[in-house]
């Protein structure tokens, strides 16, 4: 009898084993990501229109929701003294966020930072922030959270530039590269939130050397497609005062391979594509026997021709996958009546 204990004990804690996240080795999932929020519930004025809005923001992603099941984080900086908290958080918590970096900004503000945090339905997480008095971590300093059978550690980080009484901001690199120790035992994907500059942000990176993505609410410029250079993480800012939306969707071909920012590489083949197709026309002809009489013209689609081959070969030899995109929140965007509802509320109420 005990030898069949022993035998079902075995192959229980096999099947327990092989079915461990750790061990899945293909699949997906995706990040939608804002900061820098800084109070803004409304759309923000531009020259053409306005840009941003909790409630457009809402719209796009549950319309997402449809195709994807995102992680939805927010990098830091979202309170100002000027703003409503209460209702920020209650549009958090109904847009459905997975967690909040604590800024260096938001430490700062006149409403209790706690008080705060205990109307919300998502962490407030900083693997950097003490409170002084007792010397402790003052928040969460990490979540992990599982997509599609990943486990996808989250931490957050912030400089250490402003002084304050209440809470302590120890090194954001000695505190990052212990919790992403911790972090790299439990999970295959490694994810840091950090408030502070771009610049700082790349000092990080060749630091924390487990880290797989760096989200930067600190940098105040618009987020674009940039390459990527040397190893490490993938840096991605946030832009600001919730003016768009990041997007980042990873496909794991084997979770054995690095992982590769294809984004450029689309737009280089996207553009390729558009640019044969204008020079064909629609023409009843292939571009080439349009052409065939015009040696320059002949050479120029034959070189084009072959960047757009060289571009799908990488694209197809890349194992895993990374697709970066930001998400401007312009006025084609429809507001969420749900979200409206609860600003007008709150506005209300304050008065």
């Amino acid at each position: 009898m005990w030898k069949k204990k022993i035998f079902l004990f075995a192959i229980s804690f096999i099947i327990s084993f092989s079915c461990d996240e750790k061990n899945v080795v293909s699949g997906g999932f995706s990040f939608l990501v804002t900061g820098n929020v800084q109070g803004e519930l409304y759309p923000k004025k531009m020259l053409r229109g306005s840009l941003g809005g909790l409630a457009r923001r809402s719209t796009y992603i549950n319309k997402a929701r449809m195709n994807i099941s995102p992680i939805i984080l927010d990098a830091g900086n979202l309170f100002a003294d000027n703003a409503n908290s209460a209702a920020l958080i209650k549009c958090y918590n109904e847009i459905g966020y997975d967690a909040f970096n604590v800024g260096v900004e938001d430490l700062s503000i006149k409403d209790d930072i706690k008080r705060i945090e205990k109307l919300a339905d998502f962490p407030f997480i900083s693997s950097n922030i003490l409170d002084t008095k007792s010397g402790k971590l003052a928040f969460k300093p990490y979540v992990i959270i599982k997509k599609n059978g990943f486990k996808i550690g989250i931490i957050g980080l912030s400089n250490n530039s402003k002084h304050n009484t209440k809470y302590t901001i120890t090194d954001p690199v000695s505190a990052g590269q212990k919790m992403l120790k911790t972090l790299a035992k439990k999970t295959r994907y490694q994810a840091v939130m950090f408030n502070g500059s771009y610049e700082q942000s790349i000092q990080l990176k060749e630091t924390l050397k487990e880290a797989d993505f760096i989200f930067v609410s600190g940098h105040k410029e618009i987020p674009r497609k940039t390459r990527t250079y040397g190893d490490g993480a993938f840096i991605y800012n946030v832009g600001e005062y919730g003016q768009s939306i990041v997007s980042i969707k990873i496909n794991i071909g084997h979770v054995d391979s690095s992982l590769k920012d294809i984004s450029m590489l689309l737009e280089r083949e996207k553009f390729i594509d558009e640019t044969l197709e204008l020079l064909h026309g629609g023409a009843s002809i292939s571009v080439e026997e349009m052409y065939s009489g015009n040696y320059n013209m002949t050479e120029r689609i034959k070189r084009i021709q072959w960047e757009l081959q060289l571009a799908r070969e990488e694209l197809e030899k890349t194992v895993n996958t990374i697709e970066f995109d930001f998400i401007p929140l312009s006025d084609f965007i429809n507001e969420d009546e749900k979200i409206k509802s609860i600003i007008n509320e709150a506005n209300i109420e304050l008065n």
